[in-house]
């Protein structure tokens, strides 16, 4: 295949179901004008169950390339050879593999038997002239997967491929952000819903609560009328020698009051009931619609964040290092698992690489920014004196490097309280 079919399966957009969980030995060739192989890098590359490359390959086939070393002579034109064992970047040795590179290798025979089938879609510069068969070539800088020499038309193959893929991906999205959408829009009408009938349970339940105090003031009422009438009844049989009668009248009315009172303490608990049973599935609802919001809201931070993980991963894949500037450590590198640590809280992750704790690198920070005493004088002011800087968090003892000479000699207002503010 040409180099920019290669760097399409590298980039994820085609995969090779064949080479399915495999790993391949490949080359990568240089050719010159008469389709000679004048550079060859004997690579590997494997590939995941799902048929893709491996995302984390990362070997610079040009540079190799150009810095490797004359390993063979073919047809009188010598050709650079990089392989495991003749590898001119030593890290990259174990990326590479040892074919057999000899007068009659079956390797260089089936290279150069495919350039010259024309099976890459690669012609020749100029036809070959019969006395110039055995002349050595001068090397141009056309490589057999990006051959300056190829036909205006390269192969459409998989530039439609790579159109189809990108439209599918498209596509996909675009579903993919609509289904989102529908169901924001679902869950958003739900919630209206529930909080619709939630107020309105509300409101009821504070409308029996209010009917319920004034049933009760009622039963208040009568119970007052009651022992009215039953100290009026005492005193008229008082008056006429009716005991009898008193106390039954007085038995009458207080089981009819009673027997009224627990009729409308029950209806009222039956209604209390049955509205608190109303606010516990309504708050049930509402803890379930949170949670699928919430599920929603990390669905999205995941969609959001993808991107940004893929390409930090290929920054790194290309060299790049991640270095934050924090006094008392200096510049310190940070691998990329370790970015979300240092993301959530910086300083807590210098503290750790200088060996302190968080709270002692905080203090020792805020002395370095402004070394100058933190002590209280006796009529209450803080001292300010200034300080000889300590210039390691180990080095920092709090109450004593925060201290002039004078004020660790004498008791602190409040205990030994000492400020903050005198330390920055």
């Amino acid at each position: 295949m040409l180099y920019a079919e290669f760097e399409a399966i590298l980039d994820g957009v085609v995969g090779l179901s064949d080479l399915a969980g495999r790993e391949c030995r490949a080359v990568y060739a240089q050719v010159d004008g008469n389709l000679h192989a004048t550079t060859l890098v004997f690579f590997l590359v494997r590939f995941e169950a799902d048929g893709y490359a491996d995302p984390n390959w990362n070997v610079p086939l040009r540079h190799l390339a150009s810095v490797a070393a004359v390993g063979s002579v073919r047809d009188g034109i010598p050709v650079r050879i990089a392989t495991r064992s003749e590898c001119p970047i030593s890290w990259h040795q174990n990326d590479l593999w040892d074919p057999d590179v000899g007068p009659d290798s079956q390797p260089l025979k089936s290279i150069a038997e495919t350039l010259r089938s024309g099976r890459l879609g690669i012609l020749p510069a100029r036809p070959l002239v019969p006395d110039e068969a055995d002349e050595p070539q001068e090397e141009s800088q056309a490589a057999a997967v990006e051959s300056a020499s190829a036909p205006a038309e390269a192969p459409g193959r998989i530039a439609e491929l790579i159109r189809q893929q990108r439209e599918r991906i498209r596509k996909l999205e675009r579903q993919q952000e609509a289904e989102l959408e529908d169901i924001r829009a679902a869950h958003q009408e739900q919630v209206e819903r529930y909080i619709a009938e939630l107020h309105h349970a509300r409101e009821q339940l504070a409308q029996q609560t209010d009917r319920y105090l004034k049933l009760q003031e009622r039963a208040n009422a009568r119970s007052n009328q009651l022992r009215d009438l039953q100290g009026k009844l005492e005193r008229k049989v008082a008056s006429e020698d009716g005991a009898a009668d008193v106390v039954s009248l007085k038995d009458h009315y207080r089981s009819r009051f009673q027997s009224e009172a627990r009729e409308q303490v029950s209806e009222f608990e039956q209604q209390l009931h049955a509205r608190e049973s109303e606010l516990a599935y309504q708050s049930e609802i509402e803890e379930q619609l949170r949670e699928e919001i919430r599920h929603l809201r990390e669905e999205r931070n995941q969609l959001v964040s993808g991107t940004a993980d893929a390409l930090l991963v290929r920054l790194q894949n290309l060299g790049v290092v991640f270095i934050a500037y924090h006094p008392g450590i200096g510049h310190l590198p940070i691998p990329l698992d370790d970015v979300p640590v240092y993301m959530d809280d910086p300083q807590a992750y210098a503290a750790e690489k200088c060996g302190v704790e968080p709270v002692i690198y905080r203090q020792w920070l805020r002395h370095w920014q402004n070394p100058r005493c933190g002590g209280y004088l006796p009529d209450g002011r803080l001292c300010q004196a200034p300080l000889e800087r300590v210039d390691q968090p180990r080095k920092y003892v709090h109450g004593r490097s925060n201290l002039c000479a004078s004020c660790r000699h004498q008791p602190q207002e409040g205990g030994g309280r000492l400020s903050n503010a005198g330390e920055g």
